[in-house]
């Protein structure tokens, strides 16, 4: 998947005899991954092939053997930029044949662009963060923390915490539920955001948050006020969905009190590797964006690869996206850094409320030939945001049936070339333009 193959990989392993040891199967967009530990010395099998017995040109693939380390997971799963702690890595081939080593990891104070190797489904858009390899392993990501990380006590029926603070956890094993008690006051407005699914796991988590009461006689009792599930918002339709199965509430605390989140996950996967972040923090108005260039060979229902070109005395829009989060409702003014030479750009807005605007790109009368990346940056009073492109990994031919394959990258990618556009249209602009509705 990461190579933007339409195979739905299943691996599978043979010991000397024939018999089947150990099969794997790539859960969603993820290529499977097995560890294995050959049981005796001999000539071992390894079969792949497609879950659905597909085949063709576009099913290609890369098979990796391989003694390097592996890391499956990182925790806590999330880091405040800048800062060195203590993480645990879990995975195989670690130092002393363990399968978790502790290491300190001191992350960067801003992340690198987002890039192929580690490319991010829109919906992973709070997952930006550093790269980090333990000697020459597979590359992991580790997230930005919003506020100080809290371990989960294992054990805690009702662990204590002070907000702000961002939890970190794992609903294991199977029906696990973790519950969180902290002291608000009256009229203080939180956010209760769990992130899981964002994260690239297939959880499926539920937050609810209750008052605690208790009585003249101090018999306790709960008073459910909020309930959260799946996140709706979606800025980017079928082609890159940014909506999740994570829930997201917001908080007003009624009176000066005591209060319990208590968090499930409805898979009951009991996946331990499947951490979460709860995050517990004040509202913090801001946005994020996708960008992409508008795809001219896309028809009907057919979703087709595509490098984007501009030509000479042609036009090319980019559709921007916002993802607006903690009510930040405002104006977002668009720019375009890095274009070729002969490129004019007609920059654009995102209205006060709005998902979405556009930039235009225009090839002038001696637009030459020429590659480079595109910085599209959305600026909002002193916030400034750069946009991650969206590309698909696989074409699609029946997009209502077949599964979009989005991911983010950085930068965007234009080609410019001094060949003429086919069809050129310019007009002498009046001062207005009316016409019919429709």
């Amino acid at each position: 998947k990461r190579l933007g193959s339409r195979l739905d990989a299943q691996l599978a392993i043979f010991d000397p005899s024939g018999k089947l040891l150990v099969r794997k199967v790539g859960a969603g967009d993820r290529d499977p991954v097995i560890v294995f530990d050959p049981p005796v010395e001999g000539t071992y099998f390894i079969e792949l092939s497609d879950f659905l017995s597909a085949g063709g040109a576009d099913h290609s693939f890369r098979l990796v053997v391989s003694d390097r380390p592996f890391i499956e997971s990182v925790f806590p799963p999330a880091g405040i930029p800048g800062s060195k702690s203590h993480y645990r890595l879990s995975g195989a081939n670690l130092p002393g044949g363990a399968d978790q080593l502790e290491v300190e990891i001191e992350l960067p104070a801003e992340a690198p662009p987002v890039g192929r190797e580690l490319a991010l489904h829109p919906r992973e858009l709070t997952s930006i963060g550093a790269i980090y390899r333990f000697e020459n392993s597979n590359p992991v990501r580790i997230p930005f923390a919003t506020a100080p990380v809290i371990v989960e006590e294992l054990g805690s029926i009702e662990q204590e915490v002070v907000p702000p603070c961002e939890i970190a956890g794992s609903l294991a094993p199977a029906a696990d539920s973790d519950a969180f008690v902290f002291a608000a006051n009256k009229g203080e407005n939180w956010i209760v955001e769990a992130i899981s699914h964002r994260a690239g796991h297939a959880s499926d988590l539920q937050l609810t948050i209750s008052q605690i009461l208790v009585d003249a006689v101090g018999e306790r009792s709960e008073k459910k006020l909020a309930e959260a599930d799946d996140d709706t918002a979606n800025i980017g339709g079928r082609r890159a969905p940014t909506s999740s199965r994570d829930p997201i509430l917001r908080f007003t605390a009624p009176e000066d009190g005591r209060y319990i989140l208590r968090l499930i996950d409805q898979f009951q996967l009991g996946d331990p590797d499947a951490a979460y972040r709860l995050a517990i923090r004040q509202p913090a108005p801001d946005f994020s964006l996708i960008a992409e260039i508008a795809n001219p060979i896309t028809e009907n229902k057919r979703l087709q690869n595509w490098s984007p070109t501009l030509l000479r005395r042609g036009r090319l829009p980019i559709e921007v996206r916002a993802l607006r989060r903690d009510g930040f409702d405002g104006e977002i003014q668009l720019s375009v850094g890095g274009a070729p030479s002969g490129v004019e750009v007609f920059g654009g807005e995102i209205s006060k409320g709005k998902s979405s605007g556009s930039i235009i790109l225009s090839g002038s009368a001696d637009l030459a030939d020429a590659f480079g990346g595109l910085a599209i940056v959305g600026r909002s009073g002193d916030m400034e945001r750069r946009a991650l492109a969206v590309v698909f990994a696989i074409e699609v031919v029946y997009f209502d049936r077949e599964i979009v394959v989005p991911r983010l990258g950085d930068p965007l990618l234009l080609a410019t070339r001094s060949e003429a556009a086919p069809v050129a249209l310019s007009a002498e602009v009046p001062a207005l333009i009316e016409t019919s509705i429709g």
